[in-house]
């Protein structure tokens, strides 16, 4: 035998098993057991009592006359809105909840990129609304030509054949008689709609600040929509697995580790561990070769 096979020179590294110890021992290995096992009874019982989304049988895109809607890429269409016949929509369009967007037989209605049509409003006939537009809640627009960077607040009424040019405003609950027509850079308000003044630069860049709200709040939505009630549960389940595992310790983490340059030669590096003393070992050049790096 060699000096490194005698257990007396470990005896810096030994300890000394005592009955507590194993009693302890045995104890917690049988309630991480029983704590394992009511886990998996629990989970077996709470997906029972999920709510199951069940389909909306109403279609979204109506096809009318032969005409069905051409839609572009990131385009939200919420599950109860709908988009009927000839309704040409732009990219990164936001048609909202409830909205009607309604093309008869022998009409078009045009969708300019990244505008929106929000919850409960809705487009009827031959329309044109142009990109970063805004069409805010229970807003009625019929037959109307709206230009690019424009604003119809909440409950306003465009009539047919009305029409308003860029950077326009109509406020809400304003009704735009039909065949008027709102210049550029003004605002209007009122039953019939007045002009009352000019838009700033500032509000013009609200406008458009608000239609780019709209486009990131319709990717969010077009991407949600993608999932169930069930899919979302599971990875709420996932998440809460992962966050008690991390509780105790259960979680895997790997990391690369990357060497640039050897350790610095330190008082550590030019000593001997007791252990390398009874092996009889030294530390050449009186530290560490580095075996990583670039």
């Amino acid at each position: 035998t060699t000096a490194s096979d005698n257990p007396a020179n470990y005896s810096w590294a030994n300890f000394k098993v005592t009955r507590l110890a194993t009693w302890m021992e045995s104890f917690a290995d049988r309630f991480a057991r029983a704590g394992s096992t009511v886990a998996t009874f629990g989970q077996r019982i709470i997906p029972l009592h999920y709510p199951r989304e069940g389909l909306y049988k109403m279609p979204r895109v109506v096809p009318v006359d032969g005409h069905r809607a051409s839609i572009a890429d990131n385009v939200f269409i919420a599950s109860s809105a709908v988009v009927a016949g000839d309704v040409k929509v732009g990219r990164k369009v936001y048609i909202g909840y409830n909205a009607i967007v309604r093309a008869d037989p022998h009409e078009q209605i045009v969708l300019g990129e990244s505008c929106n049509v929000q919850e409960k409003a809705t487009v009827v006939g031959n329309t044109t609304i142009g990109k970063w537009s805004s069409i805010e809640p229970m807003a009625i627009v019929d037959s109307a030509d709206i230009a690019s960077c424009s604003f119809v607040g909440a409950n306003a009424i465009v009539m047919r054949g009305a029409k308003m040019e860029s950077n326009a405003m109509l406020c809400a609950s304003g009704v735009l008689q039909a065949g008027a027509t709102i210049p550029s850079g003004e605002v209007w308000a009122g039953n019939p709609a007045t002009k009352i003044g000019n838009l700033t630069e500032d509000e013009k860049e609200y406008v458009i600040k608000a239609a780019k709200h709209m486009v990131l709040l319709a990717l969010e939505h077009r991407d949600a929509q993608e999932l169930t009630w069930e899919e979302v549960y599971d990875i709420y389940d996932a998440r809460t697995k992962y966050a008690y595992m991390t509780q105790t310790n259960q979680d895997a983490r790997v990391k690369a580790f990357w060497v640039k340059e050897p350790p610095r030669l330190t008082d550590r590096s030019t000593r001997t561990s007791p252990y390398e003393n009874v092996e009889g070992r030294h530390r050449p050049n009186g530290g560490w070769e580095s075996t990583q790096g670039y």
